[in-house]
């Protein structure tokens, strides 16, 4: 069973990085992620991305 603990702001970017490090998601994929997770509201896609490489 996988533990759950709850995200703190800082882990984002490192969750963003490991989801497209396993999933690979073309840029529409991308798009879309962003406009169904309810948290990505508070960061704008540009710093979300920068996270994800970094």
């Amino acid at each position: 069973m996988v533990e759950v603990k709850k995200l703190k702001e800082e882990d984002l970017p490192k969750v963003v990085k490991l989801s497209i490090n396993i999933f690979k998601p073309s840029e529409n994929e991308i798009n879309k992620f962003h406009n169904t997770q309810k948290w990505t509201e508070n960061y704008s896609k540009d710093s979300l991305l920068l996270g994800a490489f970094f």
